[in-house]
């Protein structure tokens, strides 16, 4: 099980380089209920990931990217801030 308060620090994690974002936006405007609602799906296994962003980049080198949206990229820093230290 996830808890808020680690949500919450992975949140902070994540949007200190996506804070310009739509989509960290979009989530910033109301992003208590936001997280309780994330973490409320994680624990009940109702959580499905959403679809990815996908576009392409020409430096350094040509290349397909996918970007996970910005609720994904919050379970990504708290799978992450959990590994690390490890």
């Amino acid at each position: 099980m996830i808890t808020i308060a680690g949500c919450t620090d992975a949140y902070k994690d994540c949007r200190k380089k996506k804070r310009k974002t739509a989509n960290a936006t979009k989530f910033e405007l109301d992003y208590e209920n936001n997280i309780v609602q994330l973490v409320r799906e994680v624990n009940n296994r109702t959580y499905y990931p959403s679809r990815s962003i996908a576009f392409v980049v020409t430096r350094p080198k040509y290349r397909e990217v996918f970007a996970a949206d910005f609720r994904d990229r919050i379970l990504h820093h708290y799978i992450a801030l959990r590994i690390v230290p490890i």
